[in-house]
């Protein structure tokens, strides 16, 4: 794997599960519930399975026997006596064999259909988790204003004393309403954000735009330790794409073994009952008798090796195909990795850079606000580092969103919540 590990450092977002953050959990395992139980094409992907599932049955059934009938119309004369009709019922049997590997393609046909339905909830519920940190994220920035709104207002008022005492000019009084209808502004918008937000989340659970969606107070972040090693043979492992391909290939190999056997001869075996009519003309043994004929028949597939042969060579490039697939694959999760690695620990430095900022601007702004209430002079200042640290509890939000996203993707990449559920199932 090219992944140094001396350049990551392993480091993993956890949701702790104590407190709020046990209420959250709780909320946010409700929501994936919800979306598995409604999410529209969620459940089209559960129904192609089941559908899958009643083509077994089919496969294996044999076919319906045919029956016939005819008249002769000149009657056919025997020593016994006329024969009048003829009933032919017949029933043709693949060969040994056959009728297994036919049910045998199905039934690996259904696993490959509910491995992309486990594909698809797997999606799904990444979709979901990063929808509602996205959520959380604009409330969290949405606080953020409304508190940086409320200083501002209190510079307003401070900037409107000390210009009712000549202390200092007009300028700042407009300079600070210009920037209190900025940040009003900012809201609405930010509002309008959480309402197309709050739409598709809820669209993925199939259910009304409108309804509300709970968020919690806070997300307490802690960090985790892990074997990037385990994690990419977790991946390799368990991802719901490569067992796709997996049971494809599972797949194919039935449908070698069947195009094998579709070359082989087909076995009848019927009966056929004649009706035959009494002599008038002199009476003998078995006069009139009904004749009974046990029939057995043996289909030839003379023209058609040309044809069997291109089927089989068909699955064998198509087996190879799926080899090359199946390594592409694996190749682009880890390159999925690294890139998620990579997010995380950028996500990670961001925080620690945009904390140690807010720290220095808020002593910036104590030393100017002291400065402030003996002069005039420094109003500017103090307006500049109060938005540059809204500007960086903003960005330290959205940082924490991503590293969260970015833990939301790595439980994508190694199936944790399907193959959870799937232990609890069991």
């Amino acid at each position: 794997m090219n992944l140094s590990k001396t350049i990551y450092f392993s480091l993993f977002l956890c949701i702790s599960l104590s407190g709020v953050g046990e209420a959250f959990a709780q909320t946010l395992n409700n929501y994936l519930e919800t979306a598995a139980e409604n999410n529209p094409a969620l459940k089209s992907k559960y129904q192609q399975y089941l559908a899958a599932l009643e083509r077994v049955p089919q496969s294996g059934a044999l076919p319906d026997p045919s029956l016939s009938f005819g008249y002769f119309i000149s009657p056919v004369e025997t020593r016994v006596g006329p024969q009048r009709s003829r009933f032919s019922l017949q029933q043709m049997l693949p060969w040994f064999g056959t009728l297994d590997a036919r049910k045998g393609a199905a039934t690996q046909e259904a696993k490959v259909r509910f491995e992309e339905f486990m594909q698809a909830k797997n999606e799904l519920y990444f979709t979901i988790k990063a929808s509602y940190y996205q959520l959380f994220d604009i409330r969290e920035e949405m606080k953020l204003t409304e508190e940086n709104i409320k200083v501002l207002e209190s510079y307003e008022r401070l900037a409107t004393q000390k210009y009712e005492n000549a202390l200092s000019t007009m300028v700042d009084i407009l300079r600070v309403q210009m920037q209190i209808r900025k940040e009003q502004n900012q809201l609405l918008i930010l509002a309008e954000t959480m309402k197309a937000q709050r739409s598709t989340f809820n669209t993925l659970l199939n259910r009304s735009p409108l309804t509300e969606v709970q968020v919690p107070a806070f997300l307490d972040d802690t960090l985790v330790l892990e074997d990037i090693d385990k994690i990419s043979d977790a991946i390799i492992a368990r991802h719901p794409s490569l067992s796709v391909l997996k049971e494809e290939a599972n797949l194919l190999n039935e449908q070698e073994r069947l195009a094998q056997l579709s070359g082989k001869p087909n076995l009848g075996v019927g009966l056929d009952y004649v009706i035959v009519g009494n002599r008038s003309d002199m009476e003998m043994p078995d006069n009139g008798k009904d004749v009974i004929m046990p029939m057995v028949s043996l289909s030839l597939p003379l023209f058609n090796r040309q044809k069997y042969k291109a089927m089989r060579k068909e699955i064998l490039v198509k087996q190879e195909a799926n080899q090359l697939t199946v390594a592409s694959r694996e190749n682009e999760l880890i390159n999925t990795l690294n890139k998620v690695l990579q997010d995380y620990q950028i996500a990670r430095n961001n925080i620690q850079l945009y904390e140690a900022q807010m720290e220095s601007t808020q002593q910036a702004i104590s030393i100017l606000n002291s400065a402030y209430e003996s002069t005039s002079e420094r109003f500017k200042d103090i307006l500049q580092f109060q938005l540059e640290h809204l500007s960086y509890s903003i960005m330290l939000n959205k940082a924490l969103t991503e590293s969260r996203i970015a833990k939301a993707k790595l439980d994508e990449l190694t199936a944790v919540e399907i193959t959870m559920n799937d232990a609890v199932d069991e």
